[in-house]
């Protein structure tokens, strides 16, 4: 996917089955590399979506083929995506290295609960989780970018005023 300027990335999207995520998201690997094989002209991928990559699913300290090294994770375990009343973070961004130099560093969770001040059941009416974000710049790629940024979220919903967000 080409976005405003020569930011190129390829998206690599997943909901893992919450009894399988450990062995899901370990096969993430896999993907990415047969991904990267397809396009080898392509340098950035993005994993995304509700990997269920926490609490009792999933423990991203214990054998993790896409913790570290290769990858980068946007989302980490500091926010809370559910909208229920547990901290866990089910859905995540993940980058390969040579996509960190794009990524601005900016990420999260948008909170529309609190934004548009619903309540409890109006915001479950919504959606379990919250949408994350993550920005990249997309005036260029890697080391002819100086400016433009874009986001990444997690209902696809993006814009681009020198800006890429995605939501998650």
């Amino acid at each position: 996917m080409a976005v405003n300027g020569s930011f190129n990335v390829t998206l690599i999207v997943i909901h893992t089955d919450p009894d399988e995520a450990t062995e899901e998201i370990n096969a993430l690997d896999v993907v990415v590399n047969y991904t990267q094989n397809k396009y080898p002209y392509e340098q950035d991928f993005i994993v995304m979506g509700d990997l269920n990559a926490d609490c009792s699913y999933f423990d991203e300290d214990s054998n993790c083929n896409i913790c570290g090294g290769d990858y980068y994770w946007c989302i980490n375990n500091s926010v809370d995506t559910t909208t229920s009343a547990t901290n866990c973070t089910y859905d995540r961004i993940i980058i390969t290295t040579p996509a960190v130099p794009d990524y601005t560093g900016d990420s999260g969770v948008f909170r529309y609960d609190l934004v548009y001040n619903l309540t409890e059941e109006e915001t479950k009416a919504v959606s379990d989780h919250y949408p994350i974000y993550a920005e990249f710049y997309c005036d260029g790629d890697i080391d002819t970018s100086d400016g433009g940024r874009v986001s990444i979220s997690k209902f696809f919903s993006f814009r681009c005023n020198n800006l890429l967000r995605w939501f998650v």
